[in-house]
């Protein structure tokens, strides 16, 4: 379980939206507004850390980075959205 104590990374590789809804829940933000979750950028990488028990959730290092991808693809060619990230 992602939830125990004994499990502290995973890995996820999924289409955008999925990506998207994952991380707003692992975020835990209470609000769209408070969020730091985005449009997803074409090759990004997010970092969520868990460094306690279960109750102490996911923090969030990082979202989205393309700073591993080469060239014209480090900013991210395209980026997709759940519509209710759309500003």
């Amino acid at each position: 379980s992602l939830l125990g104590t004994e499990r502290r990374s995973f890995v996820v590789v999924s289409h955008a939206p999925c990506d998207q809804a994952l991380a707003l829940y692992l975020e835990g933000a209470g609000d769209l507004a408070d969020s730091k979750v985005i449009e997803w950028p074409l090759g990004g990488i997010s970092l969520f850390e868990k460094n306690g028990a279960a109750e102490d959730g996911w923090t969030l290092k990082y979202y989205g980075d393309t700073a591993h991808m080469p060239g014209d693809y480090k900013q991210g060619l395209k980026h997709w959205s759940l519509p209710c990230l759309k500003k």
